[in-house]
């Protein structure tokens, strides 16, 4: 491979419906990959459009039961900047804002800060060409108060997800870029609330290491996820992407870090890859996929391990008559946990969101799957106040993969009213990608550790107005790559990082 691929780029498509929705179209839903109960009845979706190239990568929960999204939306891919913007519980956008950024830019995490406000993480800049790790700090009025990049430790970098630390501190984890693209180190730094970098250390047991998602442990650690690979030689062309997980401490020194690969009849998997990292009460789940090859087959996988990274279960699914599944996101729902991602019945076919429960014995308990517009996928969910899936991804509204919008689905908890919700307050723009996968226990070594200079590059930023804007009460997004790992550097991660709650903007 001579080139990144980017998370959403791994992505999947199919078919079968969520049983019991309300939206056009619903049949049964598909079970015949083991699963037995009946999935959680779709209760709304809706999209939202910002431009014509418009993602989501990162949500969060406010404390007062509304949702901020963030992402990237610009005209095409190549001249996206960042976008956030807000619904309430029934998915009536609230408000919306696009920011200039001056060039290509995108955002990929986004944190509670305990002003109001909100810190998002992204970056700036092309892989190739000085990419810089971006910071836009958003006030309790949703105003932009600054916009601030961070020195990375190598050639360039960026943020892929974001935790607060407590205090007005923040922990970031991200990528740091040698002299060519794949020449990539993961990076995990601690900034204050004015972007200030503390400290800074850098991990690479392999050429590529990849980092997708953060979470805290609940001791004052961090658990990364993400995936790593070895250098291409002539001997081996393709070298295979292994599953990655380690702790950090509080100032990103590592306690441990293991890799795992899978392996189908004595054949080791070429592509092993973590999205989404969780903390649980004995250990913490890892989520994403695996395959026999590197572009193509993938089965959502899910992996739980010890406090030391110790393999304690595993499960590997797809949805039922599909070729390729991806998880991309680890929520607790119900009695154990929902993975959210995408499914694809062929390379070609279109991407469905793909949700499944399982308990926390990593069992299946149901498995559905839904299309939206011409292609969807999903990159993370929250939990609603009524005990319901709040599912955030993205939709192809015209059948190209540069058109797109954000699309927002409510799975479980109370019907929905009959009338449809009304608009709020809206700005605009955004568009992304994702990154890859990588599975099989092995440690790695150490982390290298970097000087840590301040925040360089601080700016006051010029934001576009916020402006009303209706919802539309249907399909999303639609993608269908059952390709490889995605450029985790330009164009977005996903996310993520667990979301966190803080208080929200006025209400719209």
């Amino acid at each position: 491979m001579t080139r990144e691929l980017s998370r959403r780029s791994l992505l999947a498509s199919g078919a079968a419906l969520f049983g019991g929705g309300a939206v056009a179209s619903t049949v049964a839903a598909a079970t015949g990959d083991g699963s037995a109960a009946d999935p959680p009845p779709l209760r709304w979706s809706e999209t939202y459009d910002g431009a014509t190239t418009d993602t989501v990568q990162d949500a969060l929960r406010t404390a007062d039961g509304n949702y901020v999204v963030v992402g990237q939306s610009g005209e095409d891919p190549e001249s996206v900047r960042p976008w956030a913007f807000s619904i309430d519980e029934r998915g009536g956008r609230r408000w919306q804002r696009s920011i200039d950024a001056e060039q290509r830019a995108g955002v990929n995490a986004v944190v509670a800060t305990d002003d109001g406000g909100f810190l998002l993480g992204g970056y700036r800049g092309q892989p190739t060409e000085g990419q810089e790790p971006l910071f836009l700090k958003l006030n309790a009025d949703r105003e932009v108060q600054w916009r601030r990049t961070v020195e990375s430790p190598r050639q360039g970098g960026n943020v892929a997800s974001l935790v607060s630390a407590g205090e007005g501190q923040y922990v970031a984890i991200g990528l740091a870029r040698g002299e060519t693209v794949l020449d990539v180190s993961a990076w995990a730094f601690g900034i204050d609330g004015e972007a200030e970098r503390q400290w800074s250390q850098t991990y690479g047991p392999r050429h590529t290491n990849y980092v997708a998602s953060l979470a805290a442990t609940g001791d004052g650690g961090y658990v990364v996820g993400g995936g790593t690979r070895a250098e291409s030689t002539e001997e081996d062309q393709e070298p295979p992407f292994i599953g990655w997980l380690f702790e950090v401490d509080d100032e990103g020194n590592q306690q441990w870090s293991e890799t795992y690969r899978e392996a189908t009849d004595e054949t080791d998997h070429q592509l092993n890859f973590f999205y989404d990292v969780y903390a649980t009460d004995s250990g913490y789940l890892a989520a994403g996929a695996t395959s026999p090859e590197l572009l193509a087959g993938q089965r959502g996988w899910v992996l739980s391990v010890d406090g030391s990274g110790e393999r304690t279960g595993q499960l590997q699914t797809r949805p039922a008559d599909m070729e390729i599944g991806q998880f991309q996101g680890i929520r607790p729902f119900e009695d154990g946990y929902a993975l959210v991602g995408v499914g694809q019945a062929t390379t070609t076919d279109p991407a469905s969101v793909w949700a499944t429960g399982v308990d926390s014995d990593l069992s299946r308990q149901w498995s559905a799957t839904q299309q939206f517009a011409n292609g969807s996928q999903a990159i993370t969910a929250l939990g609603t106040e009524d005990d319901g899936l709040l599912v955030f991804g993205n939709a192809n509204v015209e059948g190209g993969q540069t058109a797109t919008d954000a699309l927002a689905v409510k799975l479980g908890g109370d019907p929905a009213p009959t009338a449809t919700p009304g608009a709020t307050t809206t700005e605009t723009q955004a568009a992304t990608t994702t990154p890859s996968p990588t599975p099989s226990p092995t440690p790695s070594p150490t982390p290298s550790p970097t000087s840590t200079p301040s925040a360089v590059g601080t700016t006051t930023d010029a934001s576009g107005p916020e402006t009303d804007a209706g919802t539309t009460a249907d399909d999303g997004p639609g993608f269908g790559v059952g390709a490889a790992l995605a450029a985790l550097g330009g164009s977005a991660l996903r996310k993520r990082s667990r979301p966190s709650s803080g208080d929200d903007p006025d209400d719209a």
